[in-house]
């Protein structure tokens, strides 16, 4: 199986975008340099060659910030179960890049097993036949009632129909997809992930910016997996916490200059 990255990153002169993979099965890690085609876009192709072998394919994109530095930021990171794909080709498309201190924040233990809020519609992905491209985007918090959707000019999304956009489905490890069968579809095809109000029954903001474009339609030995990032600010759930130096916490059971359990109490006076 060919693994092609396409990753669409604005980067300045003497900036370069490697990725590290892992092979969970096989247990090692490599890394390997894109190739500059144009100031938005690095591509490459890397071969697997036995992939019923590896159970789970984990990567970074890590962008260099010098040739002759050794830092690096991290862009992104995502993994595909390879031993559960019948493709010979996997095209992997990263675009709309998060704020570093926020990759992976709704996949942490506070967002899954304490604040417990529903952003998804499905609870188990709709299965599709033949699927051939597959959105996949962090699932963001959002206020009650509005959810991430997608729509476009494919007939799989309804058109850019305001009413009838494709609503992401949520996953339990804090990712939301969509996945599309388009291999009928007209391309190029262009589409926008936005804010779906379940109350208005309508789109009530896209993200900004031009829209995204699918330039082609790929074969049937290859799938494209799409991933996606926006905040959506207006509609983000908010909340408040209580942030206390851990010395300023003294009980009776302590010793007086504030001990890690007194924390217990402090989360048992907050939740009254």
């Amino acid at each position: 199986m060919y693994i092609n990255f396409f990753i669409k990153y604005g980067t300045n002169h003497g900036e370069s975008i490697d990725i590290v993979y892992k092979q969970i099965s096989l247990e090692n890690t490599t890394t390997f340099r894109l190739s500059y085609y144009d100031k938005n876009l690095w591509h490459g192709s890397l071969f697997v060659e036995d992939k019923d072998a590896i159970d789970n394919f984990e990567y970074e994109v890590l962008l260099k910030l010098g040739e002759w530095e050794h830092t690096y930021n991290l862009l992104a990171n995502g993994s595909i179960e390879l031993s559960k794909n019948n493709k010979k080709e996997y095209n992997i498309v990263h675009e709309n890049f998060p704020i570093k201190q926020f990759i992976g924040l709704t996949r942490t233990k506070p967002f899954t097993q304490v604040f417990k809020i529903d952003n998804g519609k499905n609870k188990e992905k709709t299965a599709v036949k033949n699927t051939t491209h597959i959105f996949e985007i962090e699932s963001p918090y959002l206020q009650e009632n509005k959810y991430v959707c997608l729509t476009g000019t494919a007939i799989k999304m309804n058109g850019f129909n305001e009413k009838k956009p494709l609503l992401f489905e949520k996953t339990t490890n804090g990712i939301s997809v969509i996945e599309l069968d388009l291999s009928k579809e007209n391309f190029p095809i262009e589409f926008k992930i936005g804010i779906f109000d379940t109350e208005k029954n309508t789109i009530v903001e896209y993200e900004p910016g031009v829209n995204h474009i699918i330039g082609e339609q790929g074969n049937a030995n290859s799938i494209t997996k799409i991933y996606l990032n926006h905040s959506f600010e207006n509609y983000a759930w908010k909340g408040a916490g209580i942030n206390v130096p851990v010395f300023s916490l003294r009980t009776n059971n302590s010793w007086g200059v504030g001990d890690f359990t007194d924390i217990h109490l402090l989360v048992d006076y907050a939740k009254n």
